[in-house]
Protein backbone atom coordinates (compact mmCIF):
# COMPACT_ATOMS: atom_id res chain seq x y z
CA UNK A 1 0.00 0.00 0.00
CA UNK A 2 2.91 2.51 0.73
CA UNK A 3 4.80 1.45 -2.37
CA UNK A 4 1.15 2.26 -4.24
CA UNK A 5 1.23 5.28 -2.56
CA UNK A 6 4.60 6.52 -3.54
CA UNK A 7 4.02 5.46 -6.66
CA UNK A 8 1.40 7.41 -7.30
CA UNK A 9 2.65 10.64 -5.73
CA UNK A 10 6.20 10.41 -8.16
CA UNK A 11 3.41 9.72 -11.26
CA UNK A 12 1.92 13.14 -10.33
CA UNK A 13 5.13 14.87 -9.22
CA UNK A 14 6.55 13.33 -12.65
CA UNK A 15 3.08 14.67 -14.89
CA UNK A 16 3.01 18.06 -13.19
CA UNK A 17 7.11 18.56 -14.29
CA UNK A 18 6.26 17.15 -17.67
CA UNK A 19 3.66 19.71 -18.02
CA UNK A 20 5.36 22.50 -16.35
CA UNK A 21 8.39 20.98 -19.32
CA UNK A 22 5.90 21.73 -22.09
CA UNK A 23 5.01 25.04 -21.43
CA UNK A 24 9.04 26.66 -21.10
CA UNK A 25 9.16 24.79 -24.44
CA UNK A 26 5.89 26.54 -25.78
CA UNK A 27 7.28 29.80 -24.43
CA UNK A 28 11.05 29.68 -25.62
CA UNK A 29 9.52 28.81 -29.14
CA UNK A 30 7.31 31.28 -29.27
CA UNK A 31 9.81 33.94 -28.26
CA UNK A 32 12.29 32.65 -30.74
CA UNK A 33 10.06 32.19 -33.75
CA UNK A 34 7.45 34.78 -33.69
CA UNK A 35 8.07 37.48 -30.83
CA UNK A 36 11.74 37.84 -31.87
CA UNK A 37 11.52 37.44 -35.90
CA UNK A 38 8.19 40.19 -35.78
CA UNK A 39 10.15 41.91 -33.16
CA UNK A 40 7.09 42.01 -30.77
CA UNK A 41 8.42 44.38 -27.64
CA UNK A 42 8.73 42.45 -24.34
CA UNK A 43 5.96 44.60 -23.17
CA UNK A 44 3.78 42.87 -25.52
CA UNK A 45 4.84 39.38 -25.37
CA UNK A 46 5.12 38.97 -21.44
CA UNK A 47 1.59 39.72 -20.55
CA UNK A 48 0.25 37.00 -23.29
CA UNK A 49 2.72 34.55 -21.94
CA UNK A 50 1.37 35.28 -18.39
CA UNK A 51 -2.01 34.91 -19.62
CA UNK A 52 -0.79 30.91 -20.43
CA UNK A 53 1.72 30.19 -17.93
CA UNK A 54 -0.71 27.73 -16.17
CA UNK A 55 -2.50 26.66 -18.81
CA UNK A 56 -2.97 23.39 -20.46
CA UNK A 57 -1.37 23.00 -23.81
CA UNK A 58 -4.04 20.95 -25.44
CA UNK A 59 -7.18 22.61 -24.19
CA UNK A 60 -10.03 24.38 -26.41
CA UNK A 61 -9.62 27.26 -24.20
CA UNK A 62 -5.82 27.96 -24.78
CA UNK A 63 -6.42 27.01 -28.83
CA UNK A 64 -8.76 29.88 -29.07
CA UNK A 65 -5.95 32.31 -26.58
CA UNK A 66 -3.62 31.59 -29.12
CA UNK A 67 -5.71 32.11 -32.39
CA UNK A 68 -6.83 35.02 -31.15
CA UNK A 69 -3.64 36.08 -29.24
CA UNK A 70 -1.50 35.59 -33.32
CA UNK A 71 -3.96 37.69 -34.87
CA UNK A 72 -4.04 40.54 -32.88
CA UNK A 73 -0.16 39.93 -33.03
CA UNK A 74 -0.62 40.03 -36.79
CA UNK A 75 -2.76 43.12 -36.64
CA UNK A 76 -0.29 45.25 -34.86
CA UNK A 77 3.26 44.30 -35.56
CA UNK A 78 2.35 42.66 -39.51
CA UNK A 79 5.59 43.22 -41.40
CA UNK A 80 5.77 42.09 -45.08
CA UNK A 81 6.59 38.23 -45.04
CA UNK A 82 5.80 37.92 -41.27
CA UNK A 83 2.55 36.08 -41.71
CA UNK A 84 4.51 33.18 -42.48
CA UNK A 85 5.98 33.05 -39.39
CA UNK A 86 3.32 33.38 -37.17
CA UNK A 87 1.54 30.85 -39.10
CA UNK A 88 4.62 28.38 -39.11
CA UNK A 89 4.82 28.87 -35.01
CA UNK A 90 0.71 28.02 -35.04
CA UNK A 91 1.66 24.59 -37.18
CA UNK A 92 4.10 23.56 -34.71
CA UNK A 93 2.09 24.30 -31.82
CA UNK A 94 -1.07 22.17 -33.29
CA UNK A 95 1.59 19.58 -34.26
CA UNK A 96 3.34 19.39 -30.97
CA UNK A 97 1.18 20.07 -28.51
CA UNK A 98 -2.55 19.55 -29.79
CA UNK A 99 -2.52 16.44 -31.55
CA UNK A 100 0.61 15.03 -30.36
CA UNK A 101 -0.20 11.41 -29.79
CA UNK A 102 3.28 10.72 -28.41
CA UNK A 103 1.91 12.24 -24.96
CA UNK A 104 -0.74 9.38 -24.83
CA UNK A 105 -3.25 11.77 -24.15
CA UNK A 106 -6.70 12.22 -26.09
CA UNK A 107 -7.34 14.68 -27.99
CA UNK A 108 -9.83 17.44 -26.05
CA UNK A 109 -13.20 16.95 -28.52
CA UNK A 110 -14.14 20.47 -28.42
CA UNK A 111 -10.62 21.25 -29.28
CA UNK A 112 -11.04 19.01 -32.21
CA UNK A 113 -14.55 20.54 -33.52
CA UNK A 114 -12.52 24.15 -33.15
CA UNK A 115 -9.53 23.13 -35.51
CA UNK A 116 -11.82 21.58 -37.98
CA UNK A 117 -13.68 25.12 -37.64
CA UNK A 118 -10.80 26.67 -38.42
CA UNK A 119 -9.69 24.85 -41.22
CA UNK A 120 -13.30 25.25 -43.20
Amino acid sequence: EVVSSTREQVAASVGKLKAAWERMVFQYTFVRDVAVPMRIPPSETLPLLIQLRNANLRAQSTFRVIVEMLMELNRKFMRAGHDTVARRWLEYYISEFCFNTRTGEPVEFNLLCDFILLLA
